[in-house]
């Protein structure tokens, strides 16, 4: 049997499969277990948690850096330049060449990863 392991945060911490016997076994303190499910915990989290109606759903993504959710971590080069609150990232430089920017946003949002080249 397909079983999800998650948080009250809706967060996955793992799936897999086991006997149905062994289902409810899978969960420890404070975690609860969607039967019958198997999700990807970087892709998806679970909606509705520890209601009947909880179900995984797709973690949103970012589009671009002018679609930045608040509270999310941006790097450049690996460098921290703190947390972004007003929904978009500009980069500037006066340097020519690539630089990686990584986004960490909030969780259930997935990070970002993209090369940013200034001419």
């Amino acid at each position: 049997m397909k079983y999800t392991v998650y948080v009250a945060s809706g967060k996955i911490l793992r799936s897999g499969t086991c006997s149905v016997s062994d289902v409810e076994l899978q969960a420890r303190a404070g975690q609860s277990v969607l039967v019958g499910v198997g999700c990807d915990d970087l892709t998806e989290y679970v909606v509705n948690p520890g209601t009947e109606d909880a179900a995984p759903a797709t973690r949103p993504t970012i589009a671009d850096l002018s679609t930045v959710p608040e509270g999310t971590r941006v790097f450049v080069n690996d460098i921290d330049h703190g947390v972004c609150d007003d929904g978009k990232v500009e980069i500037e430089s006066g340097i020519p060449g690539t630089y990686r920017v990584r986004l960490d946003p909030p969780f259930p949002w997935q990070p970002f990863e993209a090369e940013v080249v200034v001419a």
